[in-house]
């Protein structure tokens, strides 16, 4: 029992970057396609989408150059996830959301890494999932609330597991609806507190804030937000998508419902439209896009959105925050260090952070 107690005590102190500096908690949205070791249909994929030598610094730190327009990116290694988690802890970010996937899918590999990592302590985690998962598959339930038990999954408000859910009407429709839903989130919680995790704060995710507002109603969740910032802007500067973000956090806030705030890394998603990945096939206008972001201005996002927390202390309860993304290499959303080892991002961030 003191071995247990005194393994709760190091991993509160190694965690609380946030809570001694008084800032917000700041996660960060992992997507893990980085880590399919069978060099299966997503590992060729992601790999195929940023094969052109234009692309390449966008590659995980983990990844190799092939060839002049080939790469491999293979992650599923535990010394990969170790590093991966030194790194963003080292920069002072809080937790992760890793977006979760039904059991059995390569998706979920990094999740396992990160599990079993004897390191993982050093910084918290929070489950990402899909209207439709949820809905499709029960089973989600009973796994998801014994993970919310554990002890380096994300709490807030005094001990509330973070659960973040991403909304799709047509899901929903399409799989039960509205009633179905409700019923499956009121059983999450319910196995959740059986469990001994508390009560989880379910953040409902949508661009639209509309649908999130009238959705977080309809199925009594706690907060909403945004997964990402993207108003489909032709060639515009990073500064224009960060001026996005603050009109969506303030959009957000005006629902009059507690929020988690979103910060952006960037989006431009060009080389999946220069080779379609089978889950987002439309190829899509190649002139839409956000010019890669410089890290000092990563860096003055992040702070001006630690910022407007400080300054709405209401509307956003939970005093976290949401970034896009630690990888969505290939969609332009980044802080995990690029190929070869470049580090510049974490480096910005760090100093805002610690």
């Amino acid at each position: 029992m003191a071995g247990l107690a005194a393994g709760l005590t190091l991993w509160r102190g190694e965690r609380s970057a946030a809570a001694a500096s008084g800032r917000a908690l700041v996660g960060a949205i992992r997507w893990d396609a980085w880590y399919d070791p069978a060099d299966g249909a997503i590992a060729r994929a992601v790999e195929r989408s940023l094969a052109p030598a234009k692309y390449h610094f966008r590659l995980p730190f983990f990844a190799a150059e092939t060839g002049p327009d080939s790469v491999r990116i293979d992650g599923d290694l535990q010394a990969v996830m170790d590093r991966e988690i030194r790194f963003a802890a080292d920069a002072g970010i809080d937790y992760w959301a890793f977006d979760a996937y039904s059991p059995g899918s390569v998706m979920n590999n990094a999740l396992r890494l990160y599990l079993s990592s004897p390191i993982s302590n050093r910084i918290g985690y929070c489950l990402l999932l899909t209207a439709i998962d949820l809905l499709a598959d029960q089973s989600l339930v009973g796994r998801h609330a014994a993970l919310m038990s554990g002890r380096s999954y994300q709490k807030v408000l005094a001990g509330r597991p973070l659960y973040f859910l991403l909304f799709g009407e047509p899901a929903i429709a399409g799989l039960g609806g509205w009633d179905k839903a409700k019923s499956r989130l009121d059983g999450l919680r319910q196995q959740a507190r059986l469990q001994g995790a508390g009560d989880p704060y379910v953040v409902l995710l949508d661009e639209n804030v509309a649908d999130a507002a009238e959705a977080a109603r309809r199925l009594a969740c706690d907060a909403i937000g945004s997964y990402a910032v993207n108003e489909n802007r032709r060639r515009a500067p990073f500064a224009e998508l960060v001026n996005e973000a603050e009109m969506l956090r303030n959009r957000l806030a005006a629902t009059g419902l507690p929020i988690v705030p979103p910060v952006t890394t960037g989006f431009d998603r060009r080389p999946r439209v220069d080779h379609p990945v089978p889950w987002d096939p439309a190829r899509g206008d190649p002139e839409l896009f956000y010019q890669t972001a410089r890290p000092p201005e990563i860096a003055g996002e992040l702070r001006a959105c630690l910022d407007w927390i400080k300054a709405h202390p209401g509307a956003a309860p939970a005093n976290t925050l949401l970034i896009y993304a630690w990888n969505e290499n290939d969609e332009g959303g980044w802080l995990v260090p690029t190929y070869p080892d470049n580090h510049a991002r974490l480096d910005a961030i760090r100093r805002v952070l610690r």
